[in-house]
């Protein structure tokens, strides 16, 4: 029997209250939150904390589960909220890291099921 495979991401808001977004290299039109496959071994927390360096070179001091369920991709994924952080957003091979308004993410996520899900939209 062929294991669901898991997912980390995170969310993170910014004073204003807009949500860390990046841009998906193979379809830009297409924004996600920071995340991706959790590797062999790998707690899904520091998964989250890993892909969050990764993709935008923030550095998650503070964070906890926040929701979890299955994506469009059919992957089991752990969103984590970030309550404190440290560093400058930048973009990186994965794509252009940047904020937007919750609304943004809603209407031009890679993942609407799951985001209006986690939302609560």
């Amino acid at each position: 029997m062929k294991q669901q495979p898991f997912a980390a991401c995170v969310l993170v808001f910014n004073p204003r209250l807009h949500v860390l977004v990046v841009e998906r290299r193979e379809d830009p039109s297409k924004i996600g939150l920071p995340g991706g496959k959790i590797g062999r071994g790998e707690h899904p927390r520091e998964a989250a904390k890993r892909e969050l360096y990764e993709e935008t070179g923030l550095v998650a001091t503070r964070l906890r589960a926040f929701f979890r369920a299955v994506d469009e991709n059919d992957h089991l994924t752990v969103t984590y909220l970030v309550k404190e952080y440290e560093g400058r957003v930048r973009s990186s091979e994965e794509g252009r890291a940047y904020w937007v308004p919750v609304e943004t993410l809603l209407q031009h996520g890679a993942f609407p099921r799951y985001f209006r899900a986690m939302l609560g939209a």
